[in-house]
């Protein structure tokens, strides 16, 4: 876990695609908890960053990813892999997931998920 207000290291290759306000909603470990913080999609993996709770998904270990709804609102997505699935809030959430999906597809993901 980063120490607050220490910056992520990004590895060798990897550049920053978008980075934007999010809410992370579930997660292994924390359910249903909104934690607000940053969701930066690189173009080697999607990595949520706040005060209390990081992750870091590679696009190639996502196994599924679908839209949700938050509370009432349309602005959810779920990543599903082989260790649990993180759910966050993102908008536009149309552009994050179809930045996500790209970057799938160049890892031999094929399905249209949108």
């Amino acid at each position: 876990m980063r120490k607050k207000g220490e910056m992520i290291t990004l590895k060798p290759g990897e550049e920053v695609l978008k980075k934007i306000t999010a809410d992370r909603w579930n997660s292994p470990g924390y359910v249903r908890c909104q934690i607000t913080g940053k969701l930066i999609l690189t173009n080697q993996r999607v990595i949520f960053l706040s005060h209390v709770h990081d992750f870091s998904i590679p696009y190639e270990e996502i196994t599924n990813m679908k839209k949700s709804i938050i509370v009432f609102f349309p602005m959810g997505i779920v990543l599903e892999t082989e260790q649990g699935f993180y759910e966050v809030a993102a908008v536009p959430r149309k552009l994050v997931m179809e930045l996500i999906q790209s970057k799938m597809r160049e890892c031999g993901k094929i399905e249209h998920y949108l």
